[in-house]
């Protein structure tokens, strides 16, 4: 994962970077963006908690 701080892409642009950089595989583990499969979203609710082992 790459993470670029304070940027503002559109989604078109986010997917455009990602296939300069690699191919993209669809993530089905995670809630695509509507109208980008490309795009998965992957977000941590105040509610979730880590798991301590």
């Amino acid at each position: 994962m790459l993470v670029f701080r304070n940027q503002s892409l559109t989604p078109e642009q986010h997917i455009n970077l990602a296939r300069a950089l690699t191919s993209i595989n669809i993530n089905r583990f995670f809630k695509a963006v509507d109208g980008y499969p490309e795009i998965a979203e992957v977000l941590k609710e105040p509610e979730h908690r880590k798991k301590h082992r």
